[in-house]
């Protein structure tokens, strides 16, 4: 992953897999026996004859000459009245004191995202600027770039790199991470996970551990490699049955950061792509970073990103800006080179253009732009206030330390960035309802 301004290009080295954090029914009770007749309910009290000559007769039948249950002796009472309705208690008293099933919403609450026309699809689909998991909740990813295609030894010792990074994923999610962003290579490339079999072994991890999946293709990042044949990558019969297998969950991030001639050409690329892989049956979220400055210009979404969601058939298209050198979350000195995107102010622009906006790669700090005031923290918080989500770069990384959760000098330890970012995912990242 190298980046303008950021100046990086990291080698391969090694990995850290280190956890970072280590009925319905109520009492039941006797049912009370069906009572008998009770005399005192119905058998009169001393009953007065209206005043004539002669003397009354006092037919009063005494309440204790009768038990319950006993008819009584006065016939003038009606006998239907010695057998209860032995009923009564099954009607009043629910032998079943579960919850009837039509009680139970058929959806989470507040789970209201409805498809958009032509969506057919069974997994995370987009509406209005906001993301929604199968089920139709809201989704915000949180989480970190992982699965480097570069780290291939941990600890100096080289051998079963898959087992790995699968235990980095489950460390990820264990601390409170949704999503994660595999970072791999075209078959053939360079990288441990080069390879179809291996990147559906890591998305298959990822679901594992409850995380939603982005799976991107590294060679053609900034001005390297050839991006057409990345995209004739995810055309590959290999490629759509990986999609298709896990279109409830995979997110397809096409090309990292590859750096296009103009806005134009970027739209028009990726709108080819994009219609080729839908006549091929993929369903799936694509994920498209910006066409320049190696994945930092907003420019390409700002003009044509709505063009783009709108040209596929599934309208399911997420935009993924990063942010390096060329992002300050304040003014510049007025000294050398000052960023040109203010984070809150291109943020919002993004927001407003009604595709929806993830951060793909942002890091901790930039130690060769010191006098440029940027700060992670004003990152995410300022996402957050947006409803943007994001991805952190990295998890792990032994090129620049100061980028990543954990590294292998500070084994068993966070990071300055780790410090910050693994509270807060725990205090804010909601996991997808389907997995």
């Amino acid at each position: 992953m190298k980046h303008a301004a950021a100046g990086r290009w990291p080698i391969a080295a090694g990995l850290l897999a280190t956890s970072l954090l280590g009925a319905a029914c109520g009492e039941v009770t006797d049912t009370p026996s069906p009572p008998g007749p009770t005399v005192t309910t119905m058998v009169p009290g001393p009953t007065v004859v209206p005043t004539t000559d002669a003397p009354t007769t006092d037919t009063t039948v005494p309440t204790d000459t009768t038990s319950p249950g006993t008819p009584s002796t006065d016939t003038t009472i009606p006998t239907d009245i010695s057998v209860p309705d032995t009923t009564v208690p099954e009607t009043t008293v629910p032998t079943d004191t579960t919850v009837p099933e039509t009680t139970v919403p058929t959806s989470t609450p507040g789970c209201d995202g409805e498809r958009p026309e032509g969506n057919d699809g069974a997994g995370f689909f987009v509406d209005t600027g906001a993301i929604y998991d199968p089920n139709g909740c809201e989704f915000v990813p949180m989480g970190f770039n992982g699965a480097v295609f570069w780290n291939v030894t941990v600890g100096g010792s080289k051998g079963a790199h898959g087992d790995l990074h699968t235990a980095s994923l489950a460390d990820m999610s264990a601390a409170g991470a949704n999503t994660v962003r595999i970072n791999s290579q075209t078959a053939g490339a360079f990288g441990w996970n080069a390879n179809p079999g291996t990147q559906r072994e890591l998305v298959q991890a990822a679901v594992d551990a409850d995380l939603v999946p982005i799976l991107e293709m590294h060679d053609a990042t900034c001005s390297n490699g050839s991006i057409d044949a990345v995209l004739d990558y995810w055309t590959t019969p290999e490629m759509v049955a990986l999609a298709q297998d896990f279109d409830d969950s995979l997110w397809i991030n096409l090309a990292n950061e590859h750096t296009f001639s103009s806005p134009e050409e970027w739209r028009d690329t990726y709108r080819a792509t994009i219609t080729e892989l839908r006549s091929l049956g993929v369903t799936n979220p694509i994920v498209l970073d910006s066409g320049a400055n190696c994945g930092q210009n907003p420019e390409s979404f700002l003009l044509y990103g709505q063009d783009v969601l709108e040209s596929d058939p599934m309208h399911n298209v997420i935009l993924s800006i990063h942010m390096y050198g060329f992002w300050r979350t304040g003014p510049g000195s007025g000294e050398g080179f000052t960023p040109p995107n203010e984070v809150g102010e291109q943020l919002a622009a993004l927001r407003d253009t009604g595709v929806p906006i993830i951060i793909g790669e942002f890091g901790w700090d930039e130690p060769a732009a010191d006098d440029v005031p940027y700060d992670a923290a004003t990152v995410v918080e300022t996402a957050q206030d947006l409803g943007i989500g994001w991805t952190y770069w990295a998890w792990y990384t032994d090129t620049a330390n100061h980028r990543a959760v954990t590294g292998l000098d500070q084994p068993g330890s966070p990071t300055a960035a780790g410090s910050y970012l693994l509270p807060y995912l725990e205090a804010n990242a909601a996991k997808a309802t389907n997995l």
